[in-house]
């Protein structure tokens, strides 16, 4: 899957997130990523339980975790390094 394939998680409200997924499916997607890092990453974690749990169906398809890739990312801010939890989550048709 290509990172640009990916919805990144930010300020926007849940829903729109879920929106974004039912689109990618809609379109014909197999695979859905969906990125985060910082505090937005239980707000992946929550995007992706809502598309497994209630958006998977015999229409749509089932989808289950392919991928849950969990590291810290270090970026350079104003000369310090700062530390960044962040989450990769693949969610793929069964």
């Amino acid at each position: 899957m290509k990172e640009e394939d990916f919805i990144i998680i930010g300020n926007k409200y849940p829903s729109d997130y879920i929106l974004a997924a039912l689109s990618m499916i809609y379109a014909g997607a197999t695979e859905i990523g969906i990125l985060a890092r910082g505090n937005k990453t239980s707000l992946a974690i929550d995007t992706a339980e809502r598309i497994r749990s209630k958006f998977s169906s015999k229409e749509l398809g089932e989808f289950d975790y392919s991928e849950i890739k969990i590291s810290t990312d270090v970026i350079n801010i104003e000369g310090k390094d700062r530390r960044f939890s962040s989450i990769r989550l693949v969610l793929s048709k069964k």
